[in-house]
This record gives structure tokens, sequence and C-alpha cells, in this order.
């Protein structure tokens, strides 16, 4: 019943799909949107990785040198 009603609603504003129009651009705009936001988050995850691999390289090279003076 509510189908036959909003159909009657819209048949009757003759507007010939410009609502749909309408809706199929903001869904086209959200998907871009969501894309961008996508890539912004693979981009700040490869940062944190390579903080990661940085910071664990040096803590390996500080224990490196501490190492011969603890076992001497």
């Amino acid at each position: 019943m509510a189908c036959l009603v909003l159909h009657n609603i819209l048949h009757s504003m003759k507007d010939d799909g410009i609502w749909l129009q309408a809706e199929v651009e903001r869904q086209e705009a959200l998907e871009i949107r969501n894309n961008r936001l996508e890539e912004q988050l693979e981009e700040s995850n490869a940062e944190a990785k390579q903080a990661g691999i940085t910071r664990r390289t040096e803590l390996r090279n500080l224990v490196n040198l501490l190492q011969p003076r603890n076992q001497a």
C-alpha cells in the first residue's frame, strides 16, 4: 500500500526522474568521498608501518651496541 501511495505521489509530481538523478549524484559523491578516505587511511597505515620499521631498526642497533659491553 505504501509503495502505491509513493508511486502516485511521484507520478503526480511529473518530475521526470529528477529526484532519481539527484540520488545517483549523491551516491557517486559518497563513493568518491569514501574512496578518498580509504586512500588516506592506506597512506596513514603505510606511514605508521614505516615508522615502526625505523624504530625497530634503531632499537636493534642500540641492543647490538650495548650487547658487547654487557658480555665483557
